[in-house]
């Protein structure tokens, strides 16, 4: 009884678990703007891929844009749909994992004419850091106004133009903070660098007395270490002492036996074949190993991304 009892009770929580690993039924991909609601017009899709083409360029970031009913969420979460939308498709893949996509879901109008639904702005992990969950609600709570009156090409516009401005001000931030490193780094630099000027200085201005005055000390101890052991000084004396050579001396020089002609010329042989056989082949370069690994390298970062990398972060609005 006991066990039929806890069973029942963890029932709710096993299918809450399975709803949230289903799949949902994910729609071929048409571009960057995917209109499965069929809310905008040709020109109105035209005008909204350039944008999003221009956003490519500028930033080097995938902004994909898509719309749908609320009957395809099927009473589900929009933010389940939209992480697995964008990593099925894997957007941002062919930019280095730099992907956002902006999710539309619309519901029917009421009488009045104004619409509901929800906006989901989903930001790649490699994003997070440049556009916070905080930055993203912003972004899509100024589209509220235009997605409830229907003007649903407007909003997207708006919505583009948010994230635009929101990247432009990350990227002008870290401009910024890079020149004022640098500036610091100079300023910093210009001073160490007097420091170190007046340290050699003042280091020569100490220290050539005292060398002076060691090498005068030292001088006159020499001088006296000469007195006491009463060295006399040595004088050259030019033209005496030189010795006489006699005639058969002279003779006999002439006549002294050549230096063996054969022993040195086999020696300069043997000199000459050390230099040749010191040469090298530039062809040993051509088989070096590192280009091989340079390209394996290459080859594995392209492949690390091939693949999306959405992990939940960005925001969502209901309206």
């Amino acid at each position: 009884m006991k066990l039929k009892k806890a069973m029942m009770s963890a029932a709710p929580l096993l299918l809450m678990v399975l709803t949230s690993q289903a799949q949902f039924n994910i729609p071929a991909r048409q571009g960057l703007v995917n209109d499965f609601a069929a809310k905008l017009t040709a020109e109105e899709k035209k005008s909204v891929d350039s944008r999003l083409r221009d956003f490519a360029i500028r930033h080097q970031t995938e902004l994909a844009v898509v719309t749908i009913s609320t009957e395809s969420l099927k009473g589900r979460p929009v933010e389940e749909y939209s992480r697995q939308l964008a990593n099925r498709w894997g957007i941002g893949a062919g930019v280095g994992k730099f992907g956002l996509l902006l999710l539309v879901a619309i519901g029917k109008p009421d009488a009045q004419g104004v619409y509901s639904g929800s906006t989901r702005l989903e930001v790649s992990r490699r994003l997070e850091a440049d556009i916070t969950n905080d930055a993203a609600g912003e972004i899509i709570r100024q589209m509220r106004t235009d997605l409830r009156a229907g003007r649903f090409a407007d909003a997207l516009q708006r919505g583009i133009d948010g994230t635009d401005r929101a990247l432009a001000k990350k990227l002008d931030q870290s401009a910024h903070s890079v020149d004022s490193s640098r500036y610091q780094d100079s300023e910093e630099d210009w001073v160490s660098s007097i420091f170190s000027s007046f340290w050699v200085i003042g280091i020569l201005v100490i220290a050539t007395p005292v060398l002076l005055m060691i090498l005068f000390i030292a001088r006159i101890k020499s001088a006296n270490r000469q007195k006491a052991l009463n060295i006399p000084r040595v004088t050259k004396q030019k033209g005496r002492n030189k010795p006489k050579v006699s005639k058969s001396k002279r003779g006999r020089a002439s006549h002294a036996p050549a230096a063996d002609h054969n022993s040195y010329q086999s020696e300069s042989t043997s000199y000459t074949s050390y230099d040749t056989s010191s040469s090298y082949s530039a062809s040993d370069w051509s088989s070096s190993s590192d280009s091989s690994s340079y390209s394996s390298d290459s080859s594995s970062s392209s492949d690390s991304s091939s693949s999306s990398d959405f992990g939940g972060g960005g925001a969502s609005d209901s309206w």
